[in-house]
């Protein structure tokens, strides 16, 4: 959500006050290491569940970056004049 304030006062006398408030995107952050491994993997289900869970995790930052990427670009078409 972008807000943008402009304030006008009287007829001769424009005043802009622009104000951005630019929200975050840190809620949808994935944890920064997968919390669900098997620490000391001692058969190969321990192994595929571990290999597993990183692609999925590895899935959660992707969508993340991608995200943050749209965000970025969302933000320079907004706060960019026209030419």
């Amino acid at each position: 959500m972008l807000v943008l304030v402009i304030a006008l006062s009287g007829c001769r006398t424009v005043v802009q006050d622009v104000e951005l408030k630019l929200p975050t995107l840190e809620a949808f952050r994935p944890a920064l290491m997968p919390d669900n491994l098997v620490a000391e993997p001692q058969t190969s289900k321990d192994v595929l569940h571990n290999a597993v869970v990183w692609e999925f995790y590895s899935y959660d930052w992707q969508d993340y970056a991608f995200a943050l990427e749209d965000y970025v670009r969302d933000i320079k078409v907004t706060v960019t004049p026209p030419p």
